[in-house]
Formats: C-alpha cells, structure tokens, sequence
C-alpha cells in the first residue's frame, strides 16, 4: 500500500519527494522533516496512519520486528506506536539514528531508559575498522551516532550481531578498511 506510518490514526496529506526516481531517499511526508535548499521536489496525495491504529483494527498483525528508517520522520513513527510499545510488542526494534536531528538523542535515550538493550557489536563495525565497543555506545547516548541501531528487550535478540561480527578476522577488517 502506498501509505505512510505516522503518529496520528489517520491523516490525509502530501508525500513530499526529494526527486523523482527509484531508490531515492529523503522524501517527507506532511511536513520537511529538515530544512531543504533550492527548489522543492514534487508532491503527491498521500495518507498516513499509526502502527497502534493498523494492529488495532486488524488490518496488519502485531509485529516482532519493526524497521524505523524514514529520514528525519522516526519521532512520528515512534509516537504513532506507544501502545504496542506499551505492550511489549515489538521484540526488537530498528531504528535509523540521524545525529544532525535533536529528537534522534532524545528516542535513543528515551529507549533505553525504558530498558530497551543495545549490543555493542552492532556498531561496531565502520569504514575505519574495527571500534571499540565504549566510544560507539557513548556515542550512540550522545545521540552522536549515525546509522541503524537494533534495539531489543532482551538481550538474545541481540546475539546475531556478535555471531555476524565472529565472522571477520583481522586481515578481513584490513581489507574491508582498503575497499571502503
């Protein structure tokens, strides 16, 4: 379905596109979620609903996963699932850390001061090698960190990220350094 999850149960609005073309990102829906230069993109009609009114009303089942990366929109996303957060549902949670945006910090903290978990190795690993498990979470407390972070309740639905980072030797992590 062409529809955005936000954080009100419905909403009739605009899709605002950062360009027109496959792949693309940045695209907003409602309002820019960052200040834009130049020209705006085109805009078509859209609607939008929370993921608390789609579970609620049976037209999607309650998820174990949920992947939040919509470019400065994830505060919505979030707000529009409090319940079902409430709820215990979801177990794990992905969520696109922006640290040019304010409200990113306050989510992640917000996460983990509810006992959501982190497992370090997930963040781990960079273009520059292997980092040190405390700066990336520091970092990631700050609300200084950029990429996708997995939250989960407990920490065996963070294990995958140790058994994937296992995979990597040394002379890997040289060559991944090299190729990046």
């Amino acid at each position: 379905y062409s529809a955005a999850i936000t954080d009100r149960e419905t909403e009739f609005s605009r899709l605002l596109l950062s360009a027109l073309g496959p792949g693309l990102s940045e695209h907003d829906f409602g309002e820019p979620s960052r200040p834009r230069a130049g020209k705006p993109g085109p805009s078509q009609g859209c609607i939008g609903f929370s993921l608390d009114y789609l579970v609620e009303s049976k037209a999607v089942p309650e998820p174990d996963q949920v992947k939040i990366d919509v470019d400065g929109h994830e505060g919505k996303v979030v707000k529009g699932m409090a319940r079902l957060i409430a709820r215990g549902v979801p177990r794990t949670l992905l969520l696109e850390c922006d640290a040019a945006l304010p409200a990113t910090g306050a989510m992640v903290a917000d996460f983990l001061g509810k006992g959501w978990r982190v497992n370090p190795d997930q963040l781990r690993l960079s273009r520059e090698g292997l980092r040190p498990a405390g700066s990336v979470v520091d970092e990631l407390k700050r609300g200084a960190y950029t990429g996708n972070v997995v939250f989960a309740r407990h920490h065996r639905d963070l294990e995958f990220a140790t058994r994937a980072l296992q995979r990597y030797s040394d002379r890997d992590l040289v060559r991944i350094r090299r190729v990046t």
